[in-house]
């Protein structure tokens, strides 16, 4: 049996500077500086301990064209051990770091193989176990890049394993500029064994077979945003008899993203609230395996007493402050921001015998909901009134208009018992 395997990464942004993150704490800042860099070398590692014997990086190596000295000095400190051990490494530049930036490496080591920004470029080598591959790949000349990359690829007659690296767009994936744009038709045509793709921070795998199809992720979350969040890491992929066999994530980030939501609900003052904020935020990392460094969002939720001691002007930002106080021990977890989602406590039962518009609300909802025919009659108005302006397919459906009109009721009472109180 021919089996080997390869390490497919991308999007690196080495010394990514965090912007979205602000931090008074020297060592918070220190490990957010320092965290891509770390997951690098913990990168270069996983191939050997692998027995890879190649790396495939597909794009934005650096987090930006003008790749500050750190980066690339640690990048090829990299590239060096791997070359030293016979590993073979091939590049392409993506939207960050198109071939028009600057670089401070005026050589590279040997094994290491660059594609150019003119035309798709392949390239023969073989496995360490004597298998023969080909490499196609095409960096990004510059930036705005809005070419269908993939159209120029086109597999090789011959009868080999054939893989094709690119930093761009497949469909219209969330939170992600459309970069070299194409289609998974696009990719099929081109008739690879495995696309190596890059731009897409989270791993995905889009096809599985015929071919592979294959976003490694980003190795190291750059912000607290939905695509930055959970996970990330490489792909290791194993082939054999010309055929991929295995495609497995391994996570290689330093410094992982979350969010929680803390309920106040039977919370009596902010020293609980404090602990609880604890609590939920170490229950979401003991669901992750590794020794991570933690930055969390936390939304505050629910009904209580606290709803209106949050409410107060400065209080929250007051109460960030403080969880942002506690000494720091590796490990660590930086709570990042602070919303607030909660509201008031709601009696209804005694809120229903008050003379009050609140009283009268909660009387009539009451009356809506005991009563079919009352309420559907209300729901033909409201559709009648709202046709021209709602699409059908958009009114909520008949079983969902009950917890409709409670969460209106709510809202309601929100704004009337906080108007009340005032």
């Amino acid at each position: 049996m021919k089996r080997f395997k390869f390490v497919h990464a991308s999007d690196l942004h080495l010394d990514t500077p965090f912007s979205q993150i602000s931090t008074t704490k020297p060592e918070v800042a220190q490990a957010l500086r320092d965290a891509s860099l770390l997951a690098w070398d913990r990168l270069v590692q996983l191939v050997f301990d692998q027995g890879a014997s190649f790396l495939f990086v597909a794009g934005d190596i650096y987090d930006g064209p003008e790749r500050g000295p750190r980066a690339q000095i640690r990048f090829l400190k990299g590239l060096k051990r791997l070359s030293q051990e016979g590993v073979s490494v091939f590049l392409v530049f993506g939207n960050h770091d198109p071939l028009e930036g600057w670089s401070a490496i005026r050589g590279w080591p040997d094994g290491v193989f660059i594609f150019g920004g003119e035309k798709v470029e392949t390239i023969e080598t073989n496995s360490r176990e004597g298998v023969p591959i080909l490499v196609h790949g095409i960096s990004y000349a510059k930036k705005e890049t809005q070419e269908n990359l993939a159209s120029r690829f086109a597999r090789d007659p011959r009868h080999i394993f054939q893989i094709g690296i690119l930093h761009c767009t497949v469909g219209k994936p969330a939170g992600h500029a459309p970069y070299a744009p194409c289609s998974l038709d696009d990719l099929r045509k081109a008739r690879m064994d495995y696309w190596a793709l890059g731009h897409v921070h989270s791993h995905s795998v889009l096809q599985d077979s015929d071919p592979c199809v294959v976003y490694s992720g980003c190795l190291q979350g750059r912000s607290p945003s939905p695509a930055e969040k959970g996970q990330k890491g490489a792909v290791v992929v194993t082939c054999e008899d010309g055929r991929v066999r295995d495609i497995d994530f391994h996570a290689l980030d330093q410094v992982r993203f979350g969010e929680i939501d803390v309920d106040i609900n039977g919370l009596e003052n902010m020293a609980s609230l404090q602990e609880e904020c604890w609590l939920s935020a170490e229950r979401l990392i003991e669901k992750q395996n590794g020794d991570l460094e933690w930055i969390v969002r936390a939304s505050l939720v629910g009904r209580g007493l606290l709803h209106w001691e949050l409410s107060r002007p400065g209080v929250v930002k007051e109460f960030l402050l403080t969880l942002q106080d506690r000494e720091l021990i590796h490990p660590f977890i930086w709570f990042d921001r602070l919303e607030v989602q909660t509201r008031s406590e709601i009696d209804r039962d005694s809120i229903r015998s008050q003379e009050s518009l609140s009283g009268e609300l909660v009387r009539k909802v009451d009356s809506l909901l005991s009563d079919d025919e009352k309420r559907n009659r209300l729901i033909r108005k409201i559709q009648e009134e709202t046709e021209q302006l709602i699409p059908s397919q958009w009114m909520p459906r008949t079983n969902t208009w009950r917890s409709r009109i409670q969460l209106a009721e709510q809202k309601l009472l929100d704004l009337l018992e906080r108007e009340e109180g005032d």
